[in-house]
């Protein structure tokens, strides 16, 4: 499983030092205003991708199931039946995205809050609203080919394939911002790496696969229920996280006003990667937890859970802990002129909560998906998800801003990430204390010395500038490579880092 996670994660840090190269140019070139109305676009045409309905997550588990039955058969019925679906719903997302330009005319481009912004970005911002969600429903099938791949445990190619999807995004973004920066131009590049993208999948299937095949022949209209029944539960939990995190975005437009959305945007902006890195381990784990409860291996399928849970919270920690203490001061450095004290409080507010929910979230609830009907989980979390939209509107309605809109995003997402432990850990058989003495408590008792280090840092050297605030996060990486090996992973049943390395250095001596 680690090449697999490894393999993800390659793809996601790119992604990270992608969003650190081109944000501040992105802030640069178009303006504050510019990039709040590029994100409000993003979150406004969300919707639409959650018509998926859950789809490729369905057809992911169902195509797993049928490869380890060694059903070749059944593994092409049931990616025709996906693929055919998905492109069904791509048509009503069409239709739907039309309705959908009403309302982003009237509450927002021809609203109050955007009545200062010049007429150029609002024309840029409607022409990158239709280009976007064009994109968006056509996405629904243009990304399915990857569930072909997911349900292989191909994970390498896949993530080689995206990889250059994002290198040819990278190149086409910065073109469009030193040539003529706009809205809708950006808007055309991810058009075309969506294409791309699609047309290299479809190319690597029939060399990876030999025996499946990838279009409708073999549709298979007795097969579309299976799919959806279990779909509509992922697309539950989908739409829970386009409200809980995306509609922030809406909310702030609304209500604040565009540039506070860059403000929100940018204070968040680790923590959306960081979630992305998660779900790189998610996106193995649940193809493995269907194969070892198919296999009837529920003992291996509890040290999954025990063993990437720790191995999750211990990427989460180190970065939620520096982003704590030194984020407000790596913003400044990043981002320059545009950096305002309202970004720093946003990152102090949602670290500590991300640290808590993206370590659980990122395990359990794969395995929930993979070997069970997660309907309660799913209906709580979409609870929950509004109890976060309405908590957003109500704070900035009693004047608490941008913290009101991060105190609304991170207090259910502790909660949703305590009952999704306690479901998972019935499920396994697996004592909540015993996941909380293995997972956290050697790790919270590690992070002392690295917080303690961090907190000198600021307060004592004082560091400013982003060469000392990097090279403040080296030094406590440092001393979190040493805390764990020494302490947290020593002696651990599932991954002992001290005795795999003296066992390492001790060959190559002898």
């Amino acid at each position: 499983m680690f090449k697999h996670i490894a393999s993800n994660w390659s793809r996601i840090l790119l992604q990270i030092l992608v969003m650190l190269l081109l944000t501040p140019i992105l802030v640069g070139k178009l303006g504050n205003d510019g990039y709040g109305i590029w994100t409000t676009v993003i979150a406004a045409t969300l919707i639409l991708e959650q018509l998926a309905l859950g789809v490729p997550l369905a057809s992911v588990r169902h195509i797993s199931e049928a490869i380890t039955a060694k059903d070749t058969a059944l593994a092409n019925r049931m990616i025709a039946t996906g693929y055919g679906v998905t492109i069904a719903l791509g048509l009503v997302g069409l239709v739907l995205g039309a309705v959908l330009f009403v309302p982003f005319e009237r509450g927002l481009v021809e609203s109050e809050t955007w009545q200062d912004t010049p007429a150029k970005l609002l024309d840029g911002a409607r022409l990158a609203y239709i280009i976007t969600a064009v994109r968006v429903a056509a996405g629904l099938a243009l990304r399915f080919p990857n569930a072909v791949f997911d349900a292989h445990r191909d994970f390498v190619t896949s993530n080689a394939i995206q990889i250059g999807g994002i290198l040819f995004r990278v190149l086409a973004v910065l073109g469009v911002l030193y040539t003529s920066p706009s809205l809708e131009g950006i808007a055309w590049v991810f058009v075309v790496e969506a294409i791309g993208v699609f047309l290299a999948f479809r190319f690597f299937i029939h060399r990876r696969f030999p025996g499946i095949r990838f279009g409708l022949a073999d549709f298979d209209r007795g097969s579309v229920r299976a799919i959806l029944s279990f779909g509509i539960l992922g697309a539950v939990l989908n739409i829970g996280t386009m409200i809980a995190y995306q509609f922030d975005g809406l909310v702030i437009a609304r209500m604040l006003g565009p540039e506070f959305v860059t403000d929100f945007e940018m204070g968040n902006k680790f923590f959306l990667q960081l979630a992305a890195l998660m779900y790189g381990v998610g996106a193995v784990v649940m193809p493995e937890a269907t194969r070892l409860r198919g296999e009837g291996d529920e003992r291996a399928l509890e040290h999954v859970y025990l063993k990437w849970s720790k191995v999750s919270f211990s990427v989460v920690l180190p970065i939620c802990l520096y982003l704590t203490v030194l984020g407000p001061g790596f913003l400044m450095a990043w981002l320059g002129d545009s950096y305002r004290d309202s970004m720093g409080v946003v990152t102090r507010i949602l670290a500590p909560s991300f640290a808590v929910a993206l370590p659980v979230r990122a395990v359990a609830l794969p395995i929930l998906l993979g070997t069970s009907e997660p309907g309660r989980p799913a209906a709580v979390y979409l609870v929950l998800a509004f109890g976060n939209l309405a908590l957003s509107i109500l704070l900035v309605s009693l004047g608490y801003g941008l913290v009101g809109v991060a105190l609304g995003t991170a207090i259910p997402q502790i909660i949703f990430a305590a009952y999704l432990l306690i479901v998972t850990s019935l499920q396994l058989s697996t004592s909540v204390l015993g996941w909380l003495r293995y997972v956290a408590l050697r790790a919270l008792l590690g992070a002392v010395p690295c917080a303690a280090l961090l907190l000198w840092f600021e307060h004592g050297l004082e560091v400013e500038g982003f060469g000392q605030l990097v090279g403040a996060g080296v030094a406590m990486l440092a001393m979190f490579a040493v805390v764990w090996t020494l302490f947290v992973y020593r002696s651990d049943p599932f991954i002992d880092v001290r005795a795999e390395l003296a066992e390492k250095f001790g060959r190559r001596g002898a």
